[in-house]
């Protein structure tokens, strides 16, 4: 199983997930961040009163999370365990995409959507003191 975080605009998620590696896969789960996409960079601070200061704020586009949890996704001989060489879907986002960096979190970008590993998410929230997301059923990222 294989977690990843993708952010785009939902016109260009709605474009991967309908790509035949994915369209109709029953061992893809996919949802949006916190049910609504937006994907918190700060927090809201109160002040003295307990009254709401400043507003949180949010990565630009939406955020989603997606889940490969096939083992017919996996490629057969790895040549490492390393997360983009055990699937086949975030292979060919990294072999066909553009590397960079969002908030300082390694990404591939393909078609406008860019492919996080759930891992570093994870660490960039944890570092900044925001709340991750959790799979319906208590499983966490």
């Amino acid at each position: 199983m294989i977690d990843l975080i993708i952010q785009g605009t939902k016109t260009n998620i709605r474009t991967l997930l309908q790509h035949p590696m994915l369209a109709d896969n029953p061992y893809i789960d996919f949802c949006w961040w916190a049910g609504t996409g937006k994907f918190p960079t700060s927090n809201f601070t109160l002040d003295a009163n307990g009254n709401v200061a400043t507003e949180p704020t949010y990565a630009p586009n939406f955020v989603g999370l997606l889940r490969v949890r096939t083992p017919a996704d996996d490629i057969a001989s790895p040549v490492d365990m390393e997360q983009w060489s055990r699937s086949r879907i975030a292979k060919y986002i990294k072999d066909n995409g553009t590397q960079g960096t969002t908030l300082g979190i390694p990404y591939y970008e393909l078609n406008g959507v860019r492919m996080m590993k759930a891992d570093s998410v994870m660490s960039w929230l944890a570092a900044n003191n925001l709340s991750g997301h959790t799979w319906a059923g208590g499983n966490s990222l």
